[in-house]
């Protein structure tokens, strides 16, 4: 089971990605959040394979928020 974590400030976006995932087998949607403020936090809470990341959002923007996944969590894809 490949275990998916979303970053999207776009709430309708975040929706339909996890109507998606949750219709795909070996796929679990396991979070999301609208930007990156707590991106250790949700890291260490789900234990993702795989984060999808918006790039412009509020906040913390995907990218500080890649730099801080790849620098504590390498064995994390993003995409």
């Amino acid at each position: 089971m490949i275990k998916i974590f979303i970053y999207d400030d776009n709430e309708a976006r975040r929706e339909s990605l996890i109507a998606l995932i949750d219709l795909t087998e070996d796929m679990e949607h396991v979070g999301n959040a609208k930007d990156c403020s707590n991106v250790i936090g949700d890291m260490e809470a789900t234990q993702p394979d795989v984060v999808l990341m918006d790039i412009e959002m509020p906040n913390v923007d995907g990218i500080e928020g890649v730099r801080i996944i790849k620098s504590r969590y390498s064995h994390i894809k993003v995409v």
